[in-house]
């Protein structure tokens, strides 16, 4: 059960960076987001410091949560501002 919980929730803290960014501005979700992401390392490492494959695995994975959240604003930013045509 630990073995999938850590990636999940490294990924839900990955998507909750994404409210502190425009247009939420809800800075506060940027802190949590982060602590969220130290307490996972913590708590998958028993407290003591974590290193290489889990450490990158669970670094992907907040990662993936952060660009699967906020992977939007390229399309919003290359249409909108950029006068691309939209497909």
């Amino acid at each position: 059960m630990r073995r999938i919980l850590f990636p999940i929730t490294s990924a839900a803290a990955g998507g909750l960076m994404t409210l502190s960014f425009a247009p939420f501005n809800y800075w506060v979700c940027g802190l949590l987001s982060l602590t969220l992401l130290a307490w996972v390392y913590l708590q998958a490492s028993g407290g003591k410091v974590i290193k290489g494959r889990r450490a990158l695995w669970l670094a992907f994975c907040f990662g993936l949560g952060l660009f699967a959240s906020g992977g939007s604003w390229v399309y919003v930013s290359i249409t909108n501002f950029g006068n691309a045509a939209p497909h």
